[in-house]
């Protein structure tokens, strides 16, 4: 009877415990987004996915029996764990990088081409909300397809050359340029609601993943495939190799942030500030660029790595850069109320709000850290006994390469920033312009300043660098790298015109930091207090307020 009673206390007690974990997993689903909720089940239910399971499913039966078949030792023998391997990432690559964020590109796109996202965008989710709605749907596709190819690809574990680690390394890789891309898709989607324009953008899209999908199989066939050691010569247990991988990580996390507050702002509406999150991200995208290549010229006391960080920084905020000229100089008032008032919050923080001239002058600040943080290290590496602190020697071949190169990058974006922003500001005197707009304006002064520059120097038939290339930004700054423009008349030429450019272009920026903090309607504070009791008005508690 005791043993009896006992059971029953057990089961008492194990039904009371399911009870109480039913009741946590109810409260805890009341906090998911509820369009993650809605896309997830909608994508489930989709012939696109049953098609593409049952096809992932049928290529991974069908590679199972014709890698056994076709080997060509024992599997307990021989290194056929390696193409085995290779066989299901190639499946699992394929529908992570084409399938899913096409689908999460494609499931933005279609609520917009058929007026369904004025449906959602009417209810109380915002539209960082909605985005990361549609990026968990692909999230869960994401882990769908693992769990569906997990049994085939740990079998490879048990054969030769594969181990667990290696297996956890290609499948932490591979889901994170998965989520990148889907990030992108949504914000892809997001540029246009034509639909010829969205036809057009997926075939883009498409090209593009393919490509990218060759670029990462190829990857993975040189590393473990050719026999390039990355299996038996213990790369995994190398410092510089971790750290790499922590490299692509943060950064590749940096740009999901990026595009998931792109989308969203190109969802909000138009009176909202879309501009301050986003060149947040990209302070930080700065910072971590920035840290990453001073880690590497730590580790490799290399100056050149500074160099390519300079170059790579360059290359980032003219794209970047190319965008926030694109903006309207005009706030809305929804934006002039949420300005900082005082002095201080006004010389530090007006950068971050929308805005062409603050933006071509946010692009520039950020280029310039990186100019004065290597202008700096040369400095400091020059004073001697600097070794003692772990900082590389200066360099012994003399730094004139450096200081040109950090020189040239920072004018040549000075300038064409510049002469792109001066265009746009012409253009929106007659019409609206627009993001693809500002993009062809950019693509076109890019095209012309390096590719005319070039046939003028090749119909003078001239064999080495010749100041007519000053325009080209592309052969400058490769000339520039490899030391061949010290003492050129190009360095003084380009150097002046970026200077110019620049003061011009932020003299003219002078009205959009002028602007001053609108005071909020007594009918606007009190619904906001309404609905959020925490919005309630205090006294300015710091002087960046």
């Amino acid at each position: 009877m005791a043993g009896d009673a006992s059971t029953i206390g057990d089961g008492k007690a194990g039904s009371g415990i399911w009870e109480r974990s039913e009741e946590w997993l109810e409260r805890a689903s009341e906090y998911l987004n509820p369009l993650l909720v809605k896309e997830a089940r909608q994508a489930l239910k989709s012939n696109q996915f049953a098609s593409t399971f049952i096809l992932l499913m049928t290529l991974a039966w069908g590679w199972s029996f014709l890698g056994v078949s076709l080997s060509e030792f024992q599997l307990t023998l021989g290194p056929d764990g390696r193409s085995m391997l290779f066989g299901y990432f190639m499946i699992l690559v394929v529908a992570m990088f084409v399938i899913v964020p096409f689908s999460a590109f494609r499931s933005l796109a279609a609520e917009r081409e058929d007026g369904t996202f004025e449906l959602i965008s009417i209810t109380t989710l915002s539209a960082r909300q909605i985005v990361f709605g549609k990026l968990g749907s692909a999230v869960v596709q994401m882990a769908v397809y693992l769990s569906a190819l997990a049994p085939c690809i740990a079998f490879t574990s048990l054969l030769q050359g594969v181990d667990i680690y290696l297996i956890s390394f290609l499948l932490v890789i591979t889901s994170t340029i998965s989520l990148i891309f889907s990030s992108f898709g949504l914000m892809f989607a997001t540029i246009t609601r034509a639909r010829h324009w969205q036809s057009a953008l997926s075939v883009l899209l498409i090209l593009g993943l393919g490509f990218a999908t060759l670029i990462w199989l190829l990857t993975a066939l040189n590393l473990f495939i050719s026999g390039s050691g990355f299996f038996g010569g213990g790369v995994l247990e190398y410092e510089v190799f971790w750290t790499s991988v922590l490299n692509t990580v943060t950064v590749g996390f940096s740009f999901i942030a990026l595009f998931v507050f792109a989308a969203a702002g190109q969802l909000s509406f138009a009176s909202d500030n879309r501009a301050t999150a986003l060149r947040c991200v990209m302070a930080v995208q700065n910072v971590i660029g920035l840290g990453w290549f001073i880690y590497y010229w730590l580790a490799t006391a290399d100056w050149d790595v500074l160099c390519a960080g300079v170059v790579t920084l360059g290359l980032y905020w003219s794209v970047a850069g190319a965008f926030m000229t694109a903006e309207s100089p005009q706030l809305s008032p929804r934006v002039l109320r949420q300005l900082p008032q005082s002095l201080l919050g006004r010389a530090f923080f007006s950068w971050f709000n929308p805005g062409s001239g603050t933006g071509y002058s946010f692009a520039m600040a950020n280029m310039g850290v990186a100019v004065v943080f290597v202008f700096a290290m040369l400095g400091v590496s020059s004073v001697l006994g600097m070794r003692e602190f772990g900082l590389p020697p200066f360099p012994s071949g003399g730094a004139d390469h450096l200081v040109i190169t950090c020189v040239m990058v920072w004018a040549y974006l000075a300038a064409y920033l510049g002469i792109g922003r001066l265009i746009l500001a012409l253009f929106r005197q007659f019409i609206y312009v627009s993001l693809p707009l500002a993009f062809v304006v950019y693509c076109a002064l890019h095209v012309v300043g390096n590719i005319v520059p070039y046939m003028l120097w090749v119909g003078a038939d001239r064999y080495s660098y010749s100041t007519i290339l000053a325009p080209s930004w592309i052969f400058t700054v490769y000339d520039a790298i490899d030391g061949k423009l010290s003492g050129d008349l190009a360095v003084v030429l380009v150097s002046m015109s970026g200077a110019v450019l620049f003061l011009v272009n932020f003299i003219l920026a002078a009205p959009e930091v002028g602007y001053e903090k609108m005071a909020v309607p007594d009918r606007v504070l009190k619904d906001e207090i309404e609905l959020h009791p925490e919005l309630q008005p205090r006294a300015a508690g710091s002087p960046w307020d």
